[in-house]
């Protein structure tokens, strides 16, 4: 079935029919590498665009897997062009791929038991079995569909129907990986530090590290006025951590460590924000 999209879409915003999801999630396992990207219906585009967000998982499976699942010299070419060879080399043929159907009976008569390793790979070349390779990224695409059609879902709901099927696709592409990168990363904390940008899970590397920036502070070079302000920041972060932090009460570095904000911990002092920033500069080169 090749659905309209337009229609699909408004079919789908009204009663909330299924027809548009299940044409994707078809579309997924469509061969584009074999067969192209060109003239598809625009459901097909919107599928690529999916498969794209999913590319680092089936990437494993580009590079790491041949289409028998083996090793590379087991694949599907390797053996036809084994068996076929030495065939046509004995018996001067002509053997191919597509001719293959003219010389199969003498070569089951040569092979005898060997010629169903001959077989299965002619069908999966010619498309007639399916490859571990597709097999595997069968099992990808079904293992993400339900963050996939939640992204697609939210695309879905704030599409205008009333565009072109060229800019429907279009916003839907941009909205399904907008919303599928926030779902992916909806437990870690965005981070942009010198023009880099990294998502990350925010932990406490030391008591130290959120206070000062450095793994363990020489706290026995602070002055005694010093040693004072440092346990009342303490007593905070202290709480703060047996609390389960609120992040954003507290900053993140670019590798997830967890720091204060001198705002807030001014704030829950009592104290001017430039003064402590002030004294942690100062307490800050001694330890360190």
């Amino acid at each position: 079935m090749n659905v309209l999209i337009n229609e699909a879409i408004r079919a789908y915003q009204a009663d909330s029919n299924q027809a548009i999801l299940d044409e994707i999630k078809a579309a997924m396992h469509y061969d584009y590498l074999n067969h192209g990207v060109h003239g598809l219906p625009d459901v097909n585009y919107i599928a690529l665009r999916c498969l794209r967000l999913l590319s680092g998982r089936l990437s494993t499976i580009k590079y790491g897997m041949p289409d028998t699942g083996g090793y590379a010299e087991d694949s599907p070419r390797s053996t036809f062009n084994y068996y076929v060879g030495e065939y046509n080399k004995l018996f001067e043929r002509n053997c191919t791929l597509e001719n293959y159907i003219e010389h199969a009976p003498y070569l089951c008569r040569y092979y005898e038991g060997a010629y169903g390793y001959l077989w299965q790979a002619y069908k999966a070349l010619t498309g007639r079995l399916q490859s571990e390779r597709a097999k595997a990224a069968a099992a990808i695409i079904a293992e993400h569909w339900p963050d996939i059609e939640a992204a697609l879902l939210y695309a879905l709901d704030r599409v205008d129907t009333g565009r072109t099927p060229r800019e429907v696709v279009r916003y839907i592409n941009r909205a399904t990986k907008t919303a599928y990168i926030r779902q992916q990363f909806a437990d870690k904390r965005r981070v942009r530090i010198g023009g880099q940008t990294r998502y990350v899970d925010p932990y406490v590397y030391t008591v130290d590290y959120v206070i000062f920036g450095v793994g363990e502070a020489k706290r026995e070079r602070l002055s005694r006025r010093q040693t004072a302000l440092l346990g009342r920041i303490e007593a905070v972060v202290t709480a703060d951590m047996a609390a389960g932090f609120d992040m954003a009460d507290y900053r993140t570095d670019i590798n997830g460590k967890v720091t204060i904000k001198v705002r807030y911990i001014a704030g829950k002092l009592g104290i001017r924000e430039d003064s402590l920033s002030r004294a942690l500069r100062t307490m800050t080169a001694k330890v360190s």
